[in-house]
């Protein structure tokens, strides 16, 4: 029951105001404030009606929630937001105010507490010069008026009784009080808004940029890790196996003679190839090993708490199931087979540099002696 009426009232004042994404807060409020304008001119009139105020306080009611209808209908209807607020405050500010405060009592009246109103208004819409314009606007007003009644107190008309003037200073003071409430009410449901609107958006934030660490980490291609990922977890089991004196190995694997794959079937074809064997490579692995394009048709694979004799098992087992894989790409069948060169890491390789390049010197060996094999320390399993 309370999330219908919750969805109710949303919905009713998205009607009323506009909906969130269409409406800016200040335009969504000036037409809460147009709303309630008409809402209290109407009343105004049917009030001053029961006081028995004149008959010119009573029209110029009726003509002032009128015309702020009209207002309404531009800013919600049209969307003119701008022309239409300065339209109504200076509407507000010249023609009504000294109206109003020479035909319902001046200051002992209850249209002082407009002004108030009037002023907290303007600064909830305007912003810049044009705040600053209206509120001198609003200020030398009251101050003229003020002047003129205090020199010229026979150009004021007081209400005809005593009930008159209370229900003029109850009335005045209620329809402050409540429009604080309201525009209150307004901002609490604005900044609760943009919390969430502002929560929302730190989420999608955070989860773009994840998205964009691992597209920085991930090879374009195939999916696997890239240079720039690999080499970070490659300085950090170099600290780990310093610190613990834990083996870990590298693999390099280059695909033998790629270049005749791209020449006889395309670059397409190609890339499809390299796809396929990106996953062989990536199923082939635990979890904890990282598996890298290094570049062009080259991987490099990083396997921690594996000493070199483990590493070259697994880089043989790795080349035997990429030799007798049929790899298929645009109706082609196409055989290849890996040259692999094996590291572990030990004291002599105790930098990254150096220990790639012994890996890539085991890779170098094992293409010199003939291709689809792995090589480690010169031995082979």
């Amino acid at each position: 029951m309370l999330k219908k009426l919750e969805y109710f009232t949303k919905r009713s004042l998205d009607v009323l105001l506009g909906e969130k994404e269409e409406f800016p807060i200040k335009h969504r409020l000036f037409n809460l404030i147009l709303l309630f304008a008409i809402f209290v001119f109407f009343i105004s009139a049917a009030v001053n009606t029961i006081i028995r105020e004149s008959k010119t306080i009573i029209l110029t009611t009726l003509i002032g929630g009128i015309i702020f209808s009209f207002f309404y209908w531009l800013s919600r209807i049209k969307r003119e937001f701008k022309v239409t607020s300065i339209l109504a405050f200076l509407l507000v500010l010249f023609p009504l105010t000294p109206f109003m405060w020479f035909n319902d009592g001046g200051l002992l009246g209850g249209y002082p507490y407009f002004l108030l109103l009037y002023g907290i208004m303007i600064i909830l819409v305007f912003s810049g010069w044009l705040r600053a314009l209206f509120l001198i606007a609003l200020s030398a007003m009251f101050a003229a008026l003020v002047i003129i009644e205090i020199y010229y107190p026979n150009l004021i008309h007081h209400c005809p009784g005593e009930n008159c003037l209370f229900f003029n200073h109850v009335f005045g003071l209620t329809m402050e009080a409540l429009s604080l409430f309201i525009i209150i009410l307004a901002f609490i449901r604005a900044y609760e808004h943009a919390h969430r609107r502002e929560a929302e958006l730190n989420r999608k934030l955070m989860t773009l940029n994840k998205k964009l660490e691992e597209l920085s980490r991930t090879d374009p291609l195939t999916g696997l890790s890239n240079r720039r990922d690999v080499l970070e977890k490659l300085k950090y089991n170099l600290l780990l196996a310093k610190r613990y004196r834990e083996p870990f190995s590298i693999i390099m694997a280059d695909i033998d003679d790629f270049k005749k794959v791209n020449d006889n079937y395309g670059h397409n074809c190609g890339d499809k190839v390299l796809i396929q064997l990106a996953e062989i490579l990536r199923m082939s692995f635990r979890a904890e090993d990282t598996v890298s394009r290094w570049g062009g048709e080259e991987f490099l694979i990083l396997l921690p708490k594996t000493d070199g004799i483990s590493a070259l098992v697994a880089a043989n087992r790795i080349r035997r199931i990429v030799e007798s894989t049929e790899f298929k790409s645009d109706g082609e069948k196409i055989k290849l087979t890996l040259s692999l060169g094996v590291a572990e890491f030990t004291p002599i390789t105790d930098n990254i540099e150096a220990f790639i390049e012994s890996a890539d010197k085991a890779l170098f060996l094992a293409k010199r002696k003939g291709k689809n094999r792995a090589e480690f320390n010169n031995k082979q399993i």
